[in-house]
């Protein structure tokens, strides 16, 4: 197979796994809300008392099936409204009667596996993009090298921008992160197959990046750098001594 057909196969393949893990995994950000209904009738005097008509229509719909079946699920991206006027504990007025709706995340926990499992998918497939990059310069420049990092880190940004509801709920920092990282097994591979002492450099320089990021954002950033070090690691750095291999017989 020649250079320009592996170059767009490894191409299609990461393009391929960068949509279908968008549409088929749940995003970091989303999780399953339930509402219930506390009582009614009754509240205290001094409680801050919501007007129905106040709310916005998806979360009108909300209590309408709150107060209908005593709780009801949804999720808080594709309901992204009644998640944020509903969430906690609130009394609501409806046609004089006022009723106090809970409500909470959902989530059991499953939420973080599959968003985990997700992300890595996009990493993966932004790496792949990535390979298709590298294969396609002949010279292997250093700066291709950049290639990895940099599709991962857009795949993953990318589609969890596309898939939130307003980008505050985007951890921009985290997955920036999880992108960089995943990149580095694979550069770490291909100076240790090759024996170079500047992809030695270039691998530890992105890992520095993502070190840095690390120390920009919140206390949850050390899952972003060291999921995809671990998980991706071995793997990485094996398909990196791959094309260092590769790099070497066409030199």
């Amino acid at each position: 197979m020649d250079i320009g057909t592996e170059s767009i196969s490894f191409l299609l393949v990461g393009l391929l796994i960068v949509v279908l893990a968008g549409s088929m995994h749940q995003p970091a950000g989303e999780t399953v809300m339930v509402s219930e209904l506390v009582s009614e009738g009754d509240h205290p005097p001094d409680a801050d008392i919501v007007e129905y008509t106040d709310l916005p229509e998806p979360a009108q719909t909300v209590v309408d099936e709150t107060i209908a079946e005593d709780y009801t699920f949804f999720s808080s991206y594709d309901n992204y409204a009644a998640s944020e006027s509903l969430r906690g504990d609130k009394y609501i007025r409806k046609n004089g009667q006022v009723y106090r709706i809970r409500t909470t995340s959902g989530d059991d926990g499953d939420g973080l596996f599959a968003a985990i499992a997700r992300d890595l998918s996009l990493a993966i497939g932004g790496l792949l993009a990535g390979t298709a990059v590298y294969l396609a310069d002949r010279k292997r420049r250093l700066v291709t090298l950049a290639a990895f990092p940099v599709g991962a880190t857009a795949a993953v940004v990318g589609m969890n921008a596309i898939a939130a509801p307003d980008p505050s709920v985007v951890a921009w920092l985290g997955n920036t992160l999880f992108g960089l990282a995943a990149g580095v097994p694979i550069q770490a591979g291909v100076a240790v197959r090759r024996r170079s002492r500047r992809i030695g450099a270039v691998s530890a320089g992105t890992l520095a990046l993502s070190v840095i990021v690390l120390f920009s954002g919140d206390t949850l950033s050390g899952l972003y750098l060291l999921v995809p070090l671990v998980l991706l690691g071995v793997p990485g750095i094996g398909f990196g001594w791959w094309l260092g291999k590769r790099s070497r017989v066409r030199s």
